[in-house]
């Protein structure tokens, strides 16, 4: 789900998010009302009658993929739970903690006439830049009958600590032209949630030199952030800085509850 707007004084940018909407972090974004709220539906669908058989609704809206076999049951998974639906009634016989989020659908098979079904777990996709999950490492986890191997939980996830702003190099930036571009380029991947680094903790905000090498050079470009030189200066991105530096300083926020994000 997301929201656009149509500002009188819009300018299109090219290869930017182009919503029309003003530049917010993902923390700060106001929840929905709860009846507004984003969920996800397993629904059993009849092409015959055109009508659903039966429907189960799910508190997210980013969820697995769906696995059906021969015996009538239905694997999907949904947040941190593997679950089995009864195919002809969609009662849940079964549910796995996971420990993480999968995205992709089961598999079954069999070897010497045991089946075993496999998922791999692990989350990703556009929906978890900004999500309240952190980052896993790959695991596949493979299922039969009468299993009596666990795997070792996932390590808790860890929150950098705030910044020793002590060690900055000042930013003769505009914290408001910064601002401006904080949320129409990095807030929506930046913005506080715990799968990319929140910039306002990087240790990257510090130094004038090493952060116009990652934003405007591609320092990182290998690691997945692109340069910013197509869509501002050296000149912009220390008022960028200037800005992340301002936000490092305000006290800390009072911690949110579980995202509708999955």
């Amino acid at each position: 789900f997301a929201g656009y707007g149509n500002p009188e004084d819009f300018k299109f940018i090219p290869g930017a998010g182009n919503t029309g909407m003003p530049g917010r972090d993902r923390r700060k974004a106001s929840a929905p009302p709860a009846d507004q709220a984003p969920f996800g539906e397993l629904v059993a669908w009849d092409p015959v009658s055109g009508k659903a058989r039966w429907r189960v609704r799910l508190p997210q809206a980013w969820r697995s993929g769906v696995l059906a076999t021969s015996g009538d049951l239905v694997f999907h998974a949904a947040g941190h739970e593997f679950m089995a639906f009864d195919a002809d009634t969609g009662k849940v016989l079964w549910r796995y903690d996971t420990g993480a989020s999968p995205i992709a659908a089961a598999s079954s098979y069999a070897v010497d006439g045991e089946q075993y079904v496999a998922l791999m777990v692990g989350f990703g996709g556009a929906f978890a830049i900004g999500g309240d999950q952190p980052r896993r490492r790959g695991r596949l986890l493979v299922f039969k009958l009468d299993g009596k191997v666990a795997p070792k939980p996932y390590p808790a996830p860890v929150t950098p600590p705030p910044l020793d702003l002590a060690a900055a190099m000042p930013s003769a930036g505009e914290v408001a032209a910064g601002g401006a571009l904080y949320g129409r380029f990095c807030g929506a991947c930046h913005g506080g949630g715990i799968f990319l680094p929140d910039l306002k903790r990087s240790p990257a905000i510090l130094d004038r030199d090493g952060f116009k090498a990652i934003v405007v050079d591609g320092a990182l470009k290998a690691h997945g952030m692109a340069p910013f030189r197509r869509f501002f200066d050296e000149a912009a991105a220390e008022d960028l800085r200037a800005f992340l530096l301002a936000e490092a300083r305000k006290p800390p926020e009072a911690p949110m509850e579980a995202s509708h994000a999955q």
